[in-house]
């Protein structure tokens, strides 16, 4: 994936690189977005120079769209994503209430789960040490089911070397980085860590403190 980032943004991976090069070394089943190219743009406008910050990075989804994803933060202020009629769009990510609402759980085994659990404690330190603020658990679901099905109709559309299609073969004990399945195996989870280029600020302290305020103000 290719994405236009914020000049605070750039300088933060410049300057954390080290660190994140060592941690991804260290913690290869890490759940970090995977950068693979950070570049800054220069060009003439109007007679002054403009400069663009483009980042290279992985498409945590890889060849097939979740049935459903939810944007978590751990927090509720604000957590909720609305849409203009009132109708859900699978293209955009719920959020932490959406996911109560839904009484959505993870369902994965105990050795999964432990897995996991070690892999978020490795990757939150690593942000933490780093003053890294604003980060989410992406989580997209995938009904295994009707993702057969499309296999079905239309089986040239799908990438043989696609983690989730060889859940469909039947190699249910595949592990590829971020992928979990079910314990009934009628769901897969995709899971990444993402939005990791913001540091804690007093700027960020300040909006924290503001929308809980407003989220106070709301309630009484």
């Amino acid at each position: 994936m290719l994405k236009t980032i914020a000049k605070h943004e750039f300088h933060k991976l410049l300057d954390t690189l080290p660190a994140y090069h060592e941690h991804l070394v260290d913690n290869p089943k890490s759940l970090l977005t995977r950068y693979y190219g950070l570049h800054k743009i220069k060009y003439l406008k109007k007679g002054r120079t403009q400069e663009q910050y483009v980042i290279i990075m992985n498409n945590m989804f890889r060849n097939f769209s979740p049935d459903i994803k939810y944007d978590l933060k751990g927090s509720s202020l604000g957590r909720t994503t609305t849409f203009k009629d009132g109708k859900r769009d699978a293209t955009i990510a719920l959020k932490d209430n959406d996911f109560l609402d839904d009484n959505r759980v993870v369902d994965i085994n105990q050795e999964d789960k432990e897995q996991l659990q070690s892999i978020l404690r490795k990757d939150s330190e690593y942000l933490g040490n780093n003053a890294t603020l604003d980060y989410s658990l992406l989580l997209g679901v995938v009904d295994l089911e009707k993702l057969r099905e499309k296999h079905k109709d239309k089986p040239e559309a799908f990438d043989n070397d696609d983690p989730v299609l060889q859940l469909l073969k039947g190699n249910s004990k595949i592990k590829d980085r971020g992928i979990y399945v079910s314990s009934n195996e009628k769901e897969v989870y995709v899971i990444g860590i993402i939005d990791t280029l913001t540091n804690y600020t007093t700027m960020k302290k300040m909006e924290y403190y503001y929308k809980r305020c407003q989220h106070g103000h709301e309630m009484s």
